[in-house]
Order: C-alpha cells, then sequence, then structure tokens
C-alpha cells in the first residue's frame, strides 16, 4: 500500500503534512503519523481495492480531515473524518465511486474506525485505573452548579454505571444546577469517549430502556 499526502505552497513534503496533520488533529508530532500508516496497513490486509491513499489533512475545520482511496490511481472512495477531543475518531462522510463497491466494502473503514477507537478507548481504561469493565467510581452531588459535599459511589460493569450516571442527570435536567459529576476527571474522559463511541444516539436509547415515551 502506498500512502501519499496533499501539499500545499506551505507545506510541501510528506514529512511536513504529516506532522501538521498531527499536531493538528492529535495534539503531537507522532500520533498522526502512526494513525495513518496503521489505516493503510489494516485496508492493505482486506479485498479493498485500493493500492494508495492520500491523506487530505486540509480538509474543513481544524479538526477534520480526509482520505482518498485510489486504485491504479483511479479514485474508488473519498471519506471525511474528525478528532474529538477525546482522540475518538468519527467517520462524517463517505462516497464510492461504484454503488457495487460500496455495498462490499464500506464497512472497511467503519470497522478500522472501530478497532482504532477501541485501543484508544482501552488506554483511557487504564488511565482510569480500571483493570476489568467492573469498575467503581465515585460521583459528587451538585445543587445550583456547587459540590453539595455528598457522594455516591456507583459499582458495576462499565456501561451499566454509565446508564445510571446518565439517567440520573437526564431526571435532574429541569432542575437547574442539580447533577451528579465523576469525581476523577479522567471517568469523565472516559465517559464523553463511551457516548461518542456509540452505535446509534445513546441518550435516547436510555431514555427508551427506562420507559421514557419518546414523542
Amino acid at each position: 500500500m502506498k500512502i501519499s499526502v496533499k501539499t500545499t505552497d506551505s507545506f510541501k513534503t510528506f514529512i511536513s503534512v504529516v506532522d501538521h496533520f498531527s499536531q493538528k488533529v492529535f495534539g503531537n508530532g507522532w500520533e498522526g503519523d502512526s494513525f495513518f500508516r496503521d489505516f493503510a496497513e489494516y485496508v492493505d490486509g482486506t479485498k479493498f481495492p485500493c493500492d494508495k491513499m492520500v491523506l487530505d489533512a486540509f480538509c474543513g475545520y481544524a479538526n477534520e480531515f480526509a482520505i482518498t482511496f485510489k486504485y491504479n490511481n483511479e479514485r474508488v472512495c473519498w471519506a471525511r473524518f474528525k478528532s474529538n477531543k477525546t482522540k475518538i475518531i468519527e467517520l462524517l462522510s463517505q462516497y464510492f465511486e461504484e454503488g457495487a463497491i460500496e455495498r462490499m466494502f464500506k464497512n472497511v473503514i467503519t470497522d478500522f474506525l472501530k478497532q482504532y477507537n477501541k485501543k484508544v478507548f482501552e488506554r483511557q481504561m487504564q488511565q482510569c485505573g480500571f483493570k476489568t469493565l467492573s469498575v467503581k467510581v465515585v460521583v459528587e452531588d451538585y445543587d445550583d452548579y456547587k459540590p453539595n459535599g455528598r457522594t455516591e459511589t456507583l459499582e458495576g460493569v462499565l456501561a451499566d454505571v454509565f446508564d445510571r450516571y446518565t439517567t440520573h442527570n437526564d431526571r435532574l435536567r429541569y432542575c437547574n444546577g442539580d447533577f451528579w459529576r465523576f469525581k476523577d476527571k479522567n471517568v469523565s474522559t472516559l465517559y464523553t469517549m463511551f457516548v461518542e463511541m456509540y452505535d446509534g444516539n445513546y441518550f435516547l436509547d436510555n431514555a427508551v430502556k427506562r420507559g421514557v415515551t419518546i414523542d
């Protein structure tokens, strides 16, 4: 698999573009290069009709980028992504030149992102001190946007703990300034990543799960 970049008058080499991409999207000088090469290696291991990937680090907003997938120098697919503050990568859109190719291979890009984001999520779990999905976290209780000194410990499977946290705060959403907040900021980040990675509308599904009627 060949990898290439779209250059500009200010960024004329592969190294300068990838460094700019890494700093812009990941906030460091190495993670962007690693992401792009890992992505290319993954695609190369599938039957996706691609022998060259071209990175466009200058597409859209500051946290967005695009990749063109080519085969025999013909464009097969174009995809646009964004990186969230948690470094979870989200697919914004993808366009295939042929409908048959899309039906057969559209999962290749999303499958890679799932694997990549899972690794980012697992690293954040380590930051939280979680070695398994069975966790114990402390939440602080807030009144009028201020901690009132009360805390509560939530225990169980991570997804269930996050469900309980979400349910509690959703029920209080009309009480101005009353809510739970995770005591550990690392857990707050993990929760945000969990929501970003959820396949669907997490808050809607949480409400439906507890029996809320959605108009």
